[in-house]
């Protein structure tokens, strides 16, 4: 075979009889995005010879998969997923104004070869906040996580509860600008234990801790399905085959640690709302062990559909996105 994007491509994607196609490119897309089931849906009910599918690209392949996707004349675009929202960006020929102010990318469009970068999760997360009628008065709001996911959710949250003060969790530190009359609202904390002295009125989990995927790394497995991201999860210990039980096993005293300190994080924020963007699983271990305290809780799925939605209006250049959405909710 020829050199071509499908030489980066982990898993196998069948073309023949495509007259155009989309993808989700990420990870580990193959094992559980949803983008290709929803978008799928409309293509069918459009009667459209096309289809989206998965494309697994290693980190170390990326650059070479977008530097050959984009002569791909059959290629309309797609959705990007983690980890590449933010190094995306790098290979775009137009970004569009929120998404580069955002800092991350989950849609690019194929414009007769040159790349085009939207960021249709921020859209998807203010649509899962009008759902969920949460009173826009001041409040403290804490973000775990950002990531490229994180940065759309922490924007979308600035926007909509606005001169609520929030706080942001991440694992490394992050080296982030705002505008002077942002400062004072925001908080960037790297440290578990500072972080459990507060108290917040509303948790956001923008992690990928707790979607239930397996992830390659140096030719072994780990699953974060059964974590939250309310402890140090570094000493997860991966396994040399993809098999719940023997990773159970393998983790078992650092899963119930993990438990244990997030039972004790959600108890002293019992009067919180909890949004896991998470849909795969429909309940996360998150959102499972906040029902056992009757917090009150939702799930990612409002979020993934608005933004698969407006994504597929992007790359297609369908504008009724009404009759999108319906297609994709029944």
């Amino acid at each position: 075979m020829s050199d071509s994007f499908k030489n980066y491509i982990d898993n196998t994607i069948k073309l023949k009889n495509l007259k155009k196609f989309s993808l989700i490119i990420g990870n580990s897309p193959s094992k559980g995005a949803r983008s290709p089931i929803l978008w799928n849906k409309v293509y069918r009910s459009l009667k459209l010879k096309q289809l989206m599918l998965p494309a697994d690209i290693k980190s170390k392949n990326f650059d070479k998969f977008i530097y050959f996707i984009k002569k791909e004349k059959r290629f309309l675009g797609g959705a990007v997923a983690v980890p590449f929202k933010e190094r995306v960006i790098d290979h775009l020929d137009y970004i569009d104004p929120a998404a580069k102010k955002i800092g991350a990318v989950n849609i690019i469009v194929n414009n007769n070869g040159k790349l085009e970068g939207y960021n249709t999760d921020y859209d998807g997360c203010i649509y899962t906040f009008k759902n969920i009628l949460i009173k826009k008065k001041r409040k403290k709001i804490l973000i775990l996580g950002f990531g490229g996911a994180g940065k759309s959710v922490f924007f979308s949250t600035m926007n909509f509860f606005y001169n609520s003060k929030i706080y942001i969790y991440n694992r490394s530190k992050i080296n982030f600008f705002f505008k002077k009359k942002n400062k004072n609202l925001v908080t960037f904390l790297n440290n578990l234990k500072i972080l459990k002295k507060f108290s917040f009125d509303i948790i956001i989990n923008a992690t990928s801790v707790g979607f239930d995927s397996w992830y390659k790394i140096k030719n072994k497995f780990i699953n974060y399905k059964y974590f939250t991201p309310i402890s140090n999860l570094e000493k997860v210990k991966p396994i040399s085959k993809n098999e719940f039980n023997k990773f159970f096993d393998y983790n078992k005293k650092l899963i119930l640690r993990n438990m244990k300190e997030t039972l004790e994080f959600i108890n002293k924020n019992s009067r919180a709302f909890l949004f896991d963007i998470i849909y795969n699983p429909n309940k996360t271990v998150l959102i499972r062990l906040a029902d056992l305290l009757n917090i009150k809780s939702t799930n990612g799925l409002d979020m993934n559909l608005y933004q698969a939605c407006k994504g597929f209006a992007l790359v297609n250049k369908f504008l009724n996105k009404d009759k999108i959405f319906k297609i994709m909710k029944n």
